[in-house]
């Protein structure tokens, strides 16, 4: 079945990114240990989200391999995806990134038994080459930190995981959108406070919890709309909408922090925009 331009499934991903698209200026500027800024992340949001559930008496899924998995898989990336992004150009972080729709649905084609439409490999490649545009400038500035690189690489193959866990979770059985992301969280937060313990216990500034707290109010829960989206579309589909996020990452960075837009970043900023525009007109649901 197709989906209808802007379905619900394929607005929520487009606000989802919407909402991902200003978390990297956050992180940047929380100035606690990354591990640090995972674990206070994870505890804030896993406890909102945990009384939001127990409030509206939603049912909690079963722990199964993918519920604990995708739990595990989301407490390593929020770790790398921060390291990475404190290590690295956020310009790298997001040109790796633009490799996440392929790797998703050759992961998908494995491990779901899942096909995108074929039309999906040319758009994706497509955006891919309007992500590359868009960052080049800050990209061909940015300073060569190989520890960070090689992290941001090892966070792209993981939130791949992640999203093949989640999708696994919504069809495989009865796990509602608001107590899975929880529980998620839960397990994403116990994968992390160990590790965070070791290097050491920091009390966040007051600053610094804000920080946070925004992160978990914005970009944090835009994971429930890509969560509850994930039922009904191709995860590999839904990755490529979410090519949106350095869009509007660099729009917003024009708009509020008065960054420059050279002529060859708009244009990759247009064939991003072209590319969203006609995947999200795809076949949503998945091809046999």
């Amino acid at each position: 079945m197709g989906s209808t331009p802007l379905s619900k499934p394929v607005l929520a991903i487009i606000t989802a990114a919407f909402g991902f698209s200003w978390g990297f200026v956050i992180v940047k500027s929380v100035t606690l240990p990354p591990v640090w800024i995972a674990a206070y992340r994870l505890a804030l949001g896993a406890t909102v989200l945990s009384t939001a559930s127990a409030l509206t008496k939603t049912k909690f899924p079963q722990f199964s391999k993918w519920v604990v998995g995708a739990g595990i898989f989301f407490g390593l990336h929020q770790i790398l995806y921060i390291e990475a992004t404190h290590r690295t150009s956020i310009a790298v972080v997001t040109v790796l990134g633009a490799a996440k729709p392929l790797l998703v649905a050759f992961l998908g084609i494995w491990l779901l038994k899942e096909r995108p439409p074929k039309a999906f490999y040319g758009w994706a490649v497509v955006a891919a080459v309007g992500v590359v545009l868009l960052v080049a400038p800050k990209l061909m500035a940015a300073e060569t930190h190989w520890q960070g690189d090689a992290i941001a690489l090892v966070n792209l193959f993981v939130l791949a995981l992640y999203y093949i866990f989640v999708k696994q979770c919504r069809v495989s059985g009865d796990a509602p959108t608001l107590s899975l992301t929880a529980s998620i969280q839960c397990i994403g937060f116990m994968t992390v406070i160990v590790p965070a313990l070791v290097t050491g216990f920091k009390l966040p500034s007051l600053t610094n919890f804000g920080l946070v707290a925004l992160i978990v109010v914005g970009p944090a829960n835009a994971h429930l709309l890509v969560n509850w989206a994930l039922k009904k579309v191709n995860a590999a589909v839904a990755m490529l909408l979410l090519g949106l996020i350095p869009a509007l990452a660099s729009l917003w960075a024009y708009l509020i922090l008065g960054e420059t837009l050279t002529w060859i970043q708009i244009c990759g900023m247009a064939i991003v925009f072209v590319a969203i525009g006609f995947a999200q007109m795809l076949p949503t649901e998945d091809v046999a």
